[in-house]
Parts: structure tokens; sequence; C-alpha cells
């Protein structure tokens, strides 16, 4: 074991297997006499990689000529296998093309003793079983994948349903963004059982929450091209983008888009816990924005203190209102949330106005993003931009807004 490692590979991180190694022994092999000169640029794809997939508190470091090791303290055992397995995907099928499974070369590190790093390769039939939930559909045909379901102690799946919820901005006076809405169904053998969010495990979450990601960007271009334009809200969760796992799964979604449609995209951070440190959500905040022309978060319900949220970017902080919300907790939460925006010198946003009273009290805080019931239904198909104002509501809603 290398000695600046040493501290790092403690012998607790080492039995929990949150140490893994990735190997490139292909691709030196494949260049050859050119090793030499093309190490470097290897190397610095590899840790470029490595960078953006893992948090603030992991660490990698050269093992060998062609080898890296990665700890990530805070992650269980099998989620350092599924980030170590899609960095060593992504950096054979960026460097040679493509990336069959035998090229990669994932191995957990175990003690060795006397300073000993033993390492364990995973097989071939685990790298496959992980790359579902790795996102690398090249290996789904592989036989091992079968029964994999069946190993999970379910025959079921979830599919997902796409719906868009109209944004208006007040003071543009305009429907200017869809905001993506998600419905999981759980298929069982004769049909579909709708599955609500919070009783999804975080497989399932993180698994609808990238099929909605996924099947709105292909909304989104699919619009520009017809000439309507609007911006795209992604709603992503704390807990799903908070992992390595999540963040290059946005990575790898979200790479090849042009900076054309870059700007039309919108992430809004959900189910942001109180309390939250400034570090961790700097930390999210700084994952989307490369990909975005915004990120806008939400604030827990009953939160006081918003120092989190100080500094780190956002365009806008706001609620989630749950249906049937207390009216009076209500206004509490966006008179703080509207006074908190002034300090932080951030936009504001309340989601899910149901009735004419919460729209009123989202007017008279002078709240900039609504959208709920209480203006305008789900659509199936985001729409292009369109002039919307006071005057368009209906008239239950306008007499007790305008009150």
């Amino acid at each position: 074991m290398p000695l600046e490692l040493r501290s790092v590979a403690s012998p607790q991180l080492l039995e929990r297997g949150c140490v893994n190694a990735i190997a490139f022994e292909t691709i030196k092999e494949q260049a050859g006499q050119r090793w030499p000169r093309m190490r470097d640029s290897v190397i610095s794809r590899l840790e470029g990689l490595l960078r953006h997939a893992l948090g603030p508190t992991d660490f990698f470091a050269p093992l060998t000529d062609a080898a890296y090791i990665v700890a990530m303290p805070a992650a269980d055992a099998q989620e350092v296998k599924i980030v170590c397995l899609r960095v060593a995907y992504e950096l054979h099928k960026s460097l040679l093309g493509r990336c069959d499974l035998g090229q990669v070369q994932v191995s957990v590190a175990k003690s060795g003793g006397a300073e000993l790093l033993s390492l364990n390769p995973l097989p071939p039939e685990e790298i496959a079983s992980l790359s579902a939930r790795a996102g690398i559909r090249e290996f789904s045909g592989t036989p091992y994948l079968d029964g994999l379901r069946s190993e999970s102690g379910t025959d079921s799946a979830i599919e997902t349903s796409l719906s868009y919820l109209p944004v208006w901005d007040t003071r543009n006076e305009a429907i200017t963004t869809y905001l993506c809405r998600s419905r999981a169904h759980r298929l069982l053998e004769a049909f579909a059982e709708p599955v609500a969010q919070q009783h999804l495990d975080l497989k399932d979450h993180v698994e609808v929450e990238l099929e909605a990601l996924h099947a709105g960007i292909a909304e989104l271009i699919r619009s520009l091209k017809t000439g309507q334009r609007f911006l795209l809200g992604i709603p992503l969760s704390f807990d799903m983008i908070g992992t390595p796992l999540g963040r290059m799964e946005l990575a790898s979604a979200c790479r090849h888009l042009l900076a054309e449609h870059r700007q039309y995209l919108v992430f809004v951070l959900t189910n942001v816990p109180p309390g939250v440190a400034q570090t961790k959500l700097a930390d999210i905040t700084n994952a989307l924005r490369p990909f975005a022309r915004s990120v806008m978060a939400t604030v827990a319900p009953g939160a006081r203190n918003y120092a989190g949220y100080q500094g780190i970017g956002l365009q806008a902080i706001g609620l989630d209102l749950p249906e049937g919300a207390n009216a009076v907790r209500i206004e509490a939460d966006v008179a703080r949330l509207s006074i908190a925006a002034r300090t932080l010198k951030v936009g504001t946003f309340v989601n899910g106005i149901a009735n004419p009273d919460t729209l009123a009290i989202a007017r008279d805080t002078n709240i900039r993003w609504l959208s709920g019931p209480a203006i305008l239904p789900l659509a199936q198909k985001p729409q292009a931009m369109s002039r919307f104002t006071w005057d368009n509501l209906t008239p239950d809603v306008t007499g007790v807004a305008a009150a």
C-alpha cells in the first residue's frame, strides 16, 4: 500500500468494503508503445470522471501505473462498486469508443496484512447484475441479468408516467415554465398499481426520477425543433442527487446536451431537509449548475433557518405545498420564505397552490413563480411560453385574489 493511502484506506473502511480499485490495463495494452505518451491524457480523463462522481468526503489516488484506488467513507459497499463500475465504463467508452463486459476491471480492496492491499476483482456476473443500477444498458442483454427480478424478491417493476405543471412567472406575466410531474406505477401480473413517491425505496425512487429526466429532456428537444420554446423544470430530490450514483446518472443524462438545450433547463431541488449544511447544499448545487439555466431549491415546511441557502448560486427558494396543508401554517411559511428571500437576494416560488386563499397569500407576499390547480391544471404536453395575467384566472379565483 502506498504511504499516502495508509491513513485513508483504514482497516475500518477496508472491512466495510468502502475502498475499491479501478484498473485500465486494457487501455494500456491497446496503446502499446504509445502508452507513455497517452498515459497523462488517460489519467486526466479518469480523474475528471472521479471528481464529478465523488463527493467532498471521498478520495482517489494512483495505485499503480494503470490503476487508481477510490475510497468512499460515507457510502455502503454496494454503492462504491456501482460508482466505480460506471466510472470504469465511461473511461473505456470515451477512449476506446466501446466498452465490453470483460474490459471492466473493478476490485474490492481488503487488508492483506502488514500494510498490504488485497484486491478482489468483481466477477463478470456481479458486474452484469450491477450494470442496471449503474445505468449501463450495453450489458443488459447478458445472460447474467436473467432472473435479477426474482433475486430482488419481487415480480414487480416500476413504470413512470409524466405530466407537466404550468408555472406562472407573475413578474413577467407569462407561463414560462413547465414542471415535470412523474407518477410511479408498480407493474404486477395483470395490472399497474399507482405507488406514492414516499412509498418507493431509494433504488426505485432514483429510477423514477431519472426516467422523468430522460423523458422530459426528450420532450424539450422535440418541442424546440418545432419552434415551441419554454423552460423545462426538472425536480430532483435531495436524497437522490445527494448520492454519488445520482450525480453520476445526472451527468450521464445531460453530458451530450447542447448549450442551446441546457439554457431551457431549470433544476428544482426538492425535499431539502431542515437545517441542511451549507457545504452539502452547495456541493449539490454546483453539480447541477453546469447542465442548466438555473437551480432552485425547496425549503422544509416550518423552516426558520435559511443559512444553508446563502450565497451558493440558487436562483430561487420555495415551497412544495402538500395537499390539504393547514392554511395558518401555509401563511406563516410563505411569509418567512418571502422575508428570507429578500435577505438572501434570491427569487421565490410556491408550487401546489390549490385554492384562492393560498393564491391570495402568495400574491400578498410577492411570490414570483406560482403553480397549482388554482392557476392551471396539469398538461399532458408542455406548450410554448404564453402571456398570463391575473385577468386570466377563473372568476372565483380572481375575486378572492383581488380582494
